[in-house]
């Protein structure tokens, strides 16, 4: 993943039970980030204890692709801490 001064950088920590499932989800999920000024609005990278996501500017898209990750988290187990990092 690229790295931006601007970015604002969350970890969201949850027990990853199905690791594929949540690959394949952000896999989809970065594929479908518009991009603006020449970075995408938003990408995640799945990590052992979760997944690692990169705001490029808090736009529409980045919050529901955040939001759409916590439901997807949720589905993986009763909780999930989001950090901002």
């Amino acid at each position: 993943m690229r790295e931006v001064e601007i970015g604002y950088e969350y970890k969201l920590r949850f027990t990853v039970q199905h690791r594929l499932r949540l690959e394949s989800f952000v896999r989809a999920l970065r594929a479908a980030a518009p991009v603006a000024h020449s970075w995408p609005a938003y990408d995640a990278e799945v990590q052992e204890d979760g997944v690692y996501f990169l705001d490029n500017g808090r736009s529409e898209a980045s919050s529901v692709a955040l939001r759409r990750l916590i439901d997807e988290a949720l589905a993986q187990g009763p909780s999930v801490v989001v950090e901002e990092v």
